[in-house]
C-alpha cells in the first residue's frame, strides 16, 4: 500500500512538472535545467564535479538498492508523559535524559523522504516557472514580475535556484520584492561594473537557498550575505572602485 502511494505521489509531481515546463510551447524549459536547479535548494552543493546532482540522484540517493536494501537502526522508544509512572520519571532524571533504544529493521532510503523529496519537486515547478515567465505568472504582483524580467535581462545566472525557492517559500512579497531588487544591485555591480569572475559567489548563494528552504537562513541573511559580498567593489568611505570597469572599458578600445 506505502509503495502504491508513493508511485502516485511520483506520477503526480512529474505530471505537474512536466505541465509547468511545457507551459510556454514556443519556449518549454528545460528539465534537467529545473532538476539541477530543485538538487541545488534540496541538497548540499558541491562544486567539485558539474554532474553531482546526476551522480548523486541516481547512482546514491534514489535507487532500488536504496528502497530495497534493509539496513539496522536504533530508534528512541519515548513514553508520553502522561503515561509514565513516578519511578519511571526519576530514572529519566537520574540518567540525565537517557530512554530506552530498540534496534529496528529499515530501508536505506525510507519512504518517507521519497515522498518528500517528490513534493518538493511538484511544489517547486510553478516558481521555477514564474522566474523565466514572469509575465505568464498569476501569483506575482506588478514589482515583482517587473524585478524578475530585469533580472532575466540583466542575467540571473546562478541566482535562480535562490530566486524560485524566495518565491516558493516567502509569503510577505513586499520581501520578496525587496530581496529580487537587492539580486538586481549585487549582479550589477559584481559581475556588470566591477567585472567579477561568472562564479564569483556561486557556492555561497547556492548553498543559501537551501539553507532558505530548510529554514536555517531567513530573507536578511541572504541580504546580508549579498551585501558582504558587494564589498569589494567599495572603498570604505562607501564610494565606488572604478578601476575594474575602467580596465573593463580601455579593453574595448580598438
Amino acid at each position: 500500500m506505502v509503495i502504491l502511494l508513493i508511485i502516485q505521489a511520483i506520477n503526480d509531481a512529474w505530471k505537474e512538472v512536466y505541465y509547468q515546463l511545457g507551459r510556454n510551447d514556443k519556449r518549454p524549459l528545460n528539465d534537467d535545467d529545473f532538476l539541477r536547479a530543485h538538487w541545488i535548494m534540496y541538497f548540499k552543493y558541491s562544486r567539485k564535479r558539474g554532474n553531482d546532482y546526476i551522480k548523486f540522484l541516481l547512482d546514491e540517493q534514489f535507487t532500488p538498492k536504496n528502497i530495497h536494501k534493509k539496513v539496522e537502526k536504533e530508534v528512541v522508544l519515548e513514553i508520553p508523559e502522561e503515561q509514565r509512572t513516578e519511578f519511571e520519571i526519576d530514572d529519566l532524571e537520574i540518567e540525565n535524559g537517557e530512554e530506552e533504544t530498540k534496534t529496528v529493521i529499515t530501508s536505506v532510503l525510507a519512504p518517507t523522504e521519497i515522498k518528500k523529496n517528490v513534493q518538493s519537486l511538484k511544489s517547486s515547478a510553478v516558481h521555477w516557472f514564474n522566474t523565466h515567465y514572469p509575465f505568464l505568472s498569476t501569483e506575482l504582483n506588478t514589482d515583482e514580475k517587473e524585478y524578475i524580467d530585469k533580472l532575466n535581462r540583466i542575467g540571473m545566472g546562478y541566482f535562480r535556484p535562490l530566486v524560485m525557492v524566495i518565491l516558493k517559500n516567502e509569503k510577505d512579497q513586499n520581501k520578496r520584492a525587496m530581496v529580487l531588487k537587492k539580486i538586481e544591485r549585487y549582479i550589477f555591480i559584481c559581475f556588470k561594473l566591477s567585472q567579477a569572475r561568472r562564479n564569483y559567489g556561486d557556492s555561497e548563494f547556492y548553498n543559501a537557498a537551501r539553507d532558505y528552504d530548510k529554514g536555517y537562513l531567513d530573507i536578511d541573511g541572504i541580504v546580508r550575505k549579498l551585501s558582504a559580498r558587494e564589498d569589494f567593489s567599495f572603498y570604505e568611505d562607501g564610494t565606488f572602485v572604478t578601476k575594474y570597469f575602467r580596465d573593463y572599458l580601455i579593453q574595448k578600445i580598438p
